[in-house]
């Protein structure tokens, strides 16, 4: 008999304003993962996040959300988001973030994914569709962070996606 493992169901969410210069940045980053990796994973973009994509999250196995950030220093660091308490959620729906979309998963549908963080440094945040050249580099450097994790990912090998 031949053990088959099922293929792990993969979001990638990247979100932010690409009018906005750096803020932009999540929503790049997804864009390219969606034509680097096609119906393999499914990408959600937005300038924020909505309490649709909860549904979606659920049906999932591992989520990745990308966003910019003005409190993180320029390396790029994937970290893991603990399971999001009631306690934590509470803030408006026009105010949704990562937590709140974990916790409205499984309160709602009764099923969240394992869920990482990928914030990038962002620069400027005036009116323009240019990324900073910092965050320029930080957007590439998590694309391949990005395919290193979604390689291991499909392959069963989870705990070898770290940051790089």
């Amino acid at each position: 008999m031949v053990n088959v493992r099922p293929t792990p169901r993969i979001v990638v969410i990247g979100y932010g304003n690409p009018l906005r210069q750096d803020d932009g940045v999540g929503w790049r980053v997804a864009e390219t993962i969606a034509q680097r990796w096609g119906e393999r994973v499914t990408v959600l973009m937005g300038q924020q996040p909505v309490p649709e994509w909860a549904a979606v999250l659920a049906e999932a196995d591992v989520a990745f959300i990308v966003d910019a950030s003005v409190s993180v220093g320029p390396r790029v660091r994937l970290r893991r988001l603990p399971p999001a308490t009631a306690s934590e959620h509470g803030r408006p729906a026009h105010q949704l973030g990562p937590h709140d979309l974990v916790w409205l998963s499984q309160a709602i549908y009764g099923s969240a994914p394992v869920t990482y963080l990928l914030p990038l440094a962002a620069e400027n945040l005036e009116f323009g569709e240019e990324l900073s050249a910092p965050t320029a580099r930080a957007a590439e450097q998590a694309v391949r962070l990005l395919d290193r994790c979604l390689t291991m990912t499909l392959r069963g090998r989870r705990r070898r996606c770290s940051s790089g």
